[in-house]
C-alpha cells in the first residue's frame, strides 16, 4: 500500500542499499518453538544493485508464524532519524503480503512493535509509509505510532499465515517529508 506519491518533495536522511550484509540478520519463530524455516541471502538484481532477500516457509504450526530479516538501529542513527516522517521500501516478491515492523526504545517484549503491511508484486515497486500510518501491535506501547528518534530496529517480515515467502528488497530509506 502506497500512502504518498513518489513525486512528493522529500529528503532522504538514512538509506540502506543492502551493501553491508553484516548489518542484517535472519530471525525465525523457532525462538519461541515455531517451525517456520527460511533464510536471508544477498543477491544482485539485473542492473547490479544489491538485494536483501527473505525466503522460506511460514508455518503457524506449534504457535509459530513468522520469519524476518532485521536491522538494529544505532544510537547515532536514532539522532539522524529524529526528523524522519516516513519509510520508503523498494521491493519485489511473489504477490503476497509482507510487513514492516518497527521496534522502539523501551519495548521489552518481542511481540511488541509497530507495523504496516504491503503486497509485494513480482515487479519491483516503491512503497512509501508515513510513520503515522504504522499501527501498534499491542495496547500499551505508549504512543499511537513510532517516532523516528526512538527506533531501535526495523524488521521486514513474512507473518501470520501458512505460505511460502519470497521477498527481495533493494532499498530501505527514512525520509523527512513536508506533510508531517
Amino acid at each position: 500500500m502506497t500512502f504518498l506519491s513518489s513525486t512528493s518533495k522529500s529528503e532522504e536522511i538514512l538509506v540502506d542499499m543492502f551493501d553491508e550484509p553484516s548489518l542484517w540478520r535472519f530471525i525465525g519463530d523457532d525462538v519461541m518453538g515455531g517451525v517456520s524455516t527460511g533464510n536471508i541471502s544477498f543477491e544482485k538484481n539485473e542492473v547490479g544493485e544489491s538485494l536483501g532477500c527473505l525466503k522460506g516457509v511460514v508455518s503457524t504450526a506449534n504457535n509459530g508464524g513468522f520469519i524476518q530479516i532485521r536491522k538494529e538501529i544505532t544510537k547515532t542513527d536514532r539522532k539522524v532519524l529524529k526528523d524522519a516522517s516516513a519509510i520508503i521500501v523498494e521491493a519485489r516478491g511473489n504477490d503476497d503480503e509482507y510487513f514492516i515492523h518497527l521496534r522502539t526504545k523501551g519495548m521489552l517484549m518481542p511481540w511488541t512493535y509497530y507495523y504496516v503491511s504491503f503486497i509485494a508484486s513480482r515487479d519491483s515497486r516503491e512503497f512509501i509509509f508515513p510513520l503515522s500510518k504504522f499501527k501498534a501491535s499491542g495496547r500499551f506501547l505508549g504512543r499511537d505510532f513510532p517516532r523516528g528518534g526512538e527506533l531501535k530496529s526495523l524488521g521486514i517480515v513474512a507473518y501470520g499465515k501458512d505460505y511460502e515467502a519470497e521477498l527481495c528488497v533493494n532499498k530501505v530509506s527514512f525520509i523527512k517529508t513536508p506533510f508531517e
